[in-house]
C-alpha cells in the first residue's frame, strides 16, 4: 500500500525510492553473473576431478555456497529501505572449522540459503537485469521520442 501512495505522490523521481529500486535491481545483476560464473567452474572442475578424488572436497564446498550469497541478499534488502534482517545461523556448539562445518550441515537454514543461491545464480539475476532494462529503457525512448519530430521526420 505505501508502494501505491508513493507513486501518487509529485516528485517521485526527486525521491530515492526508484533509484534504490534500480539500484537493488543493478546489484543483483552483476553479483549473479559471477555467482553463476563460479558455481559452474566449481562444478566442471570437481566433476572432472573426483574421479580422482581430488574434487570431492570442492563439490562438498559447493553446499555452502548459499552462506555468503544470502548474506550479501540480507545486505541489499537495506538497499531498498528495509530494516536489517538477522542472519538465521546459530553459533557453532563447538570451536574451530569442524564445529562450524557440523552445526552448519544440520541447520535447515543453510539449504534454504542452497536453494536461493541456485534460484539466484540461474533464474533471478536475468530477471532482475531485464527489469532493470526495460525500467530505464522504457522511459528513455519515451522521453525521446519527439526527437525525429524535431529533425524533420526522418
Amino acid at each position: 500500500m505505501e508502494a501505491i501512495r508513493a507513486l501518487r505522490r509529485r516528485g517521485l523521481l526527486a525521491s530515492a525510492w526508484p533509484w534504490r529500486s534500480l539500484a537493488y535491481l543493478v546489484t543483483g545483476s552483476i553479483p549473479g553473473t559471477l555467482v553463476l560464473t563460479v558455481v559452474a567452474a566449481v562444478l566442471v572442475v570437481g566433476g572432472t576431478l573426483a574421479s580422482v578424488l581430488i574434487g570431492l572436497p570442492m563439490l562438498a564446498a559447493l553446499a555452502f555456497a548459499g552462506v555468503p550469497v544470502a548474506a550479501f541478499e540480507r545486505w541489499r534488502l537495506r538497499l531498498m529501505g528495509a530494516e536489517p534482517v538477522a542472519g538465521p545461523h546459530r553459533a557453532p556448539d563447538r570451536p574451530g572449522v569442524g564445529g562450524w562445518l557440523a552445526t552448519r550441515v544440520r541447520e535447515a537454514a543453510t539449504w534454504r540459503e542452497l536453494g536461493f543461491t541456485v534460484l539466484f545464480a540461474t533464474v533471478l539475476w536475468p530477471l532482475d537485469l531485464a527489469v532493470a532494462a526495460a525500467g530505464v529503457a522504457l522511459p528513455v525512448t519515451l522521453l525521446t521520442a519527439w526527437l525525429p519530430v524535431l529533425s524533420g521526420g526522418r
